[in-house]
Formats: C-alpha cells, sequence, structure tokens
C-alpha cells in the first residue's frame, strides 16, 4: 500500500472520529479537506503563538451581522473559547466555533506558520590553494555573519595540511593526559596504602 493512501485512510479515519466527538459534544463538525488549501487566511485575528498554544484557527472574519467562526480542536481550552467569545460579545458581535480535526489544524497551521525550508550550498572538495573555493566559502561565511578569518595571514599562505596535524596532534595529547590522569585517579588509593604501611 503506497504512503498517499496511508495518508488519505489515517485522514479520514481522524475526520470520522472528530465527527463524532463534535455530536457528543453539540458542536458543529467541519471538515476543512475541501477548502483548507484555498481558504482565505485571517493573520491579523490571532497570533501564531496563541493559536499553536490553544489548538485553534479563525476561520471566517465577522461582522455586526455574521459570527466569528473559528475551528477549534478537542484540545482547545475553554478558557480560551470564553475569552474570545466574551471579547467579541463587548463588540456586539458573534462567534462560532467549529469542531475541526487534529489532521486539519496540523494542515492549516503550516499554512499560517509555515515550515522554515533549509537550502545548503553545493560543497565539492577543491585543490590544495584553489582560489575560487575559497573565495566562495568566504562569501558564504560573510552571508551567514561570520568574519573571514580569525588569523592575520591571507587564505593562500595557510598550510592545510600543518593545521590538520596540529588539530590531531592536540587530540592525541590530550587523550593521554585523560588517560593518565584516570589511572592516576585510581591508583591514588593504592599509593596511600603503601604509603601508609611502610
Amino acid at each position: 500500500m503506497d504512503e498517499d493512501k496511508v495518508q488519505q485512510q489515517a485522514r479520514e479515519a481522524d475526520e470520522q472520529s472528530t465527527q463524532r466527538r463534535a455530536a457528543i459534544l453539540g458542536l458543529p463538525y467541519l471538515d476543512l479537506r475541501p477548502i483548507e488549501g484555498e481558504l482565505n487566511l485571517l493573520e491579523d485575528v490571532l497570533d501564531v503563538d496563541t493559536m499553536h498554544k490553544n489548538r485553534l484557527i479563525p476561520l471566517v472574519a465577522g461582522n455586526d451581522s455574521e459570527p466569528w467562526q473559528f475551528g477549534i480542536t478537542t484540545q482547545t481550552p475553554q478558557s480560551i473559547l470564553k475569552e474570545i467569545t466574551d471579547r467579541y460579545s463587548a463588540q456586539a458581535q458573534n462567534t462560532v466555533f467549529h469542531l475541526i480535526s487534529q489532521s486539519g489544524f496540523k494542515v492549516m497551521m503550516e499554512r499560517y506558520d509555515p515550515p522554515v525550508k533549509v537550502t545548503y550550498d553545493d560543497i565539492r572538495i577543491a585543490n590544495d590553494g584553489d582560489s575560487e573555493t575559497i573565495d566562495q566559502v568566504s562569501q558564504t561565511l560573510k552571508v551567514w555573519g561570520v568574519t573571514r578569518y580569525s588569523t592575520t595571514s591571507s587564505p593562500r599562505q595557510i598550510n592545510w595540511a600543518r593545521v590538520i596535524f596540529t588539530l590531531k596532534t592536540s587530540a592525541m595529547v590530550f587523550a593521554f593526559v585523560y588517560v593518565l590522569t584516570e589511572r592516576f585517579t585510581r591508583l591514588r588509593p593504592l599509593i596511600k596504602i603503601a604509603t601508609v604501611s611502610l
């Protein structure tokens, strides 16, 4: 069974479960699937953090004659519903809350708060002293706010083999000192016992 079919079946099960819960709770149920890709976003009604935290989304803007419509989930706190109802009641406007599925909420939140797309530049290994690649890396670092080099020497003057050798040597010295320290720590009680017995 392909992945799309599995996702469709999971969504269908989620919608049916939500519809049953709406009937039990006495709330109008709304299946967002036919409209979730085209529904106009009301970005100035609630901030994204409030929507994430309270699991609710604005659906339709209201006015004095038409109610404001919101999508809520079974995890939406009653306190936020009261707060929204009171806010619009103070302006002589009404609100309607539709129970939507967790899947529908997730799809809508991906529109309200789209995930950040991370792009990576192509990385290639250059020949020693390849000035074009060095300049390209420097330009990328500048874009990310990193200064070109912390050393005063030109990048073409850096002996990369020596830098790598120095790093490896430092790592080996550190490992040697660590091992000696560990062994000495374990032997210290024995040395004290031997000294006392003498």
